[in-house]
């Protein structure tokens, strides 16, 4: 425990001057944090992505410049840096570790991120989450993604509750009309939480208002745009170019599932990343998911909570596990234990 405090706070203090390196030469300071994140990629898929944006910043006119930049002069230093150490060292380093460790010998998967799908969720238990993250931590999930489309009555347990978890790495798809000033300052202060607008929730006009109001803010986010095949994409790119061009992030969420490390995806996702027209990142949040859960365990699984707290368990080559019982029936742990074991 000695070494990984040690180990930490050399990354910390790394982190810190690349971050202030960023005001003083954004250019350098940009490839600085590159190769400190390449450095600790603790997998495949992050040695893969550090090593596509190496790549590209060999050219000084890449368009990755203009989104780091823009990135970095949008977003609060301190959410750059607590969200970035949450999910590059305590996601991707010690709890990949963790779970690497953990599931020759518990014989279940486990995840690296968590879904909560909380948007038809009744009766939401703040008591139940917290338990299940503090078994989530032990088993090495540090990061924990929420919907909850517009249900506003569940928005102040849940940013006591990511609050409070210095440690993870939150991510959260909200309705643009639950994005209002008072909640984004306490997105804001948490420093943990990754906001993504649920364009399906509302019309686009109010996603560009939510937008700019976190943009101002200096929050970390981005849109989420639903999608039924890689043909819809292009409808993404143009909706976002037109609507919300400060925006860097667009998260592209399929709406069917569909096979976790679909190659159409794969292909159509790696030309969009290596040809950016604009300065924004896209996303494809069930295959990113899925591609980086392959790297640390070797078979992709996408593990959700369904809106009764029912665990559903996505592999390549079989229909989706759901499971009997609920969060509010047993623990965390008792739910991945009795679903079955995939080629562990």
């Amino acid at each position: 425990m000695a070494g990984e405090a040690i180990t930490k706070s050399l990354v910390e203090a790394a982190v810190n001057k690349g971050l202030h390196d960023l005001q003083e030469n954004p250019a350098r300071g940009i490839r600085n944090l590159v190769e400190l994140g390449a450095m600790f990629a603790g997998g495949r898929y992050q040695q893969q992505f550090f090593q596509l944006a190496q790549s590209e910043l060999e050219n000084e006119a890449s368009c990755y410049y203009r989104l780091v930049d823009k990135v970095v002069s949008s977003t609060s230093t301190s959410i750059l840096k607590t969200f970035g150490m949450n999910l590059v060292y305590n996601c991707w380093n010690v709890g990949a570790r963790k779970i690497r460790k953990k599931e020759p010998k518990k014989q279940f998967n486990i995840p690296w991120a968590l879904i909560h799908e909380l948007a038809a969720w009744q009766g939401l238990n703040r008591g139940l989450l917290e338990s299940s993250i503090a078994q989530g931590k032990k088993l090495g999930i540090y990061c924990y993604i929420y919907s909850i489309g517009s249900r506003g009555d569940l928005l102040p347990e849940l940013l006591q509750l990511m609050s409070a978890q210095k440690d993870c790495a939150f991510v959260l798809l909200a309705a643009p009309s639950l994005l209002t000033e008072e909640a984004v300052a306490q997105m804001v202060a948490a420093e943990n939480i990754f906001v993504v607008i649920d364009s399906g929730a509302d019309d686009w006009q109010l996603c560009s208002v939510a937008a700019a109001r976190l943009y101002a803010s200096r929050a970390l986010f981005g849109i989420s745009y639903p999608y039924r095949s890689v043909a819809d994409w292009e409808a993404a790119r143009d909706l976002h170019s037109r609507s919300a061009d400060f925006c860097p992030f667009i998260f592209l969420y399929d709406q069917e599932k569909g096979r976790l490390c679909d190659p159409d995806v794969r292909q159509a996702l790696s030309q969009w990343r290596r040809s950016l027209a604009q300065a924004v990142f896209p996303i494809a949040l069930y295959y990113d998911i899925a591609v980086i859960d392959q790297n640390i365990s070797d078979v992709p699984c996408l593990v959700m909570l369904d809106e009764q707290g029912r665990l559903e368990i996505y592999h390549n080559d079989r229909q989706p596990y759901l499971s009997g019982q609920s969060l509010a029936d047993c623990s965390l742990v008792d739910l991945l234990a009795a679903a079955p074991a995939h080629s562990l």
